[in-house]
């Protein structure tokens, strides 16, 4: 995804109720985010779907890193043996 060009990716809600099959159209094919502004103010951000599952899968992994390093600090780990031994077990079966 790329990130939103000041420039030409700010449109007023209006502009979406008139253009927003061309501007569903473009946002999936260029694969850039456009914000939306209501009376002056940014009130929203449209983005493909694809945009969105690829925010979603890095949200999941900085989540899980972020839980791994809580957990970490408490103490809670796995030896690194028992880990091996766990992933060699749900290989063969």
């Amino acid at each position: 995804m790329k990130r939103i060009n000041i420039e030409k990716n700010i449109r007023p809600i209006s502009e979406f109720r008139t253009n927003a099959s061309e501007i569903l159209e473009y946002i999936n094919n260029q694969r850039e985010p456009i914000v939306i502004t209501q009376n002056g103010r940014s009130a929203g951000v449209i983005l493909s779907v694809a945009d969105y599952e690829e925010i979603m899968v890095q949200q999941d992994i900085l989540n899980a890193i972020e839980l791994a390093h809580k957990e970490s600090e408490s103490g809670v780990t796995i030896p690194h043996q028992e880990v091996m031994k766990n992933l060699k077990a749900k290989l063969i079966s």
